[in-house]
């Protein structure tokens, strides 16, 4: 809720479900034309940036068996397609802690993830969604710095719980 009042985008919040991810829960933007989904429906593992954080996170043997074995799809003419700028990719997501999409899956939509980690494991991924006409370079930046702040803020709080320390 906090990161959709803070970025007007909507927010999204979902775990990896074999080849895909399924969505958890949403938090819709309040602007007057929006992006949105229903809880339960599921996207495909290389829709864009949520599904770079899941493969970013896990070890890169792995990352690569599984895109070795779908192939990279061709969403719009801004996928990733070529498997060494897709590495290269993951490997930037790694570093910086979160995934940009830039009209990769779906054309006038940009987005940014975050992985939600509890003990070190990745449990879940947070997503921020809008509209490209809305998002320029600034403000995907300051969307990216917040979603990495959301993130790391719910994987303290499971964190905390999972080793039953009391909330502040």
């Amino acid at each position: 809720e906090e990161l959709m009042v803070r970025t007007q985008t909507s927010v999204f919040l979902g775990i990896l479900n074999w080849d895909q991810v399924t969505i958890l829960d949403i938090v819709e933007s309040r602007q007057g034309l929006n992006i949105t989904a229903p809880v339960g429906s599921t996207i495909p593992l290389f829709a864009g940036a949520v599904g770079k954080v899941f493969l970013a996170c896990m070890p890169e043997e792995q990352a690569a068996k599984i895109v070795n074995s779908k192939g990279l799809p061709r969403f719009t003419a801004n996928s990733i397609v070529d498997m060494d700028a897709y590495f290269s990719e993951l490997r930037r997501v790694r570093e910086k802690g979160y995934a940009v999409d830039d009209e990769e899956y779906i054309l006038g939509v940009r987005a940014v993830a975050s992985p939600i980690l509890g003990l070190g494991q990745l449990r879940s991924a947070i997503w921020a969604v809008g509209f490209k006409a809305s998002l320029d370079e600034k403000r995907m930046q300051t969307l990216a710095a917040e979603t990495q702040k959301a993130a790391k803020a719910i994987s303290r709080r499971i964190q905390e719980q999972l080793l039953g320390k009391p909330k502040v």
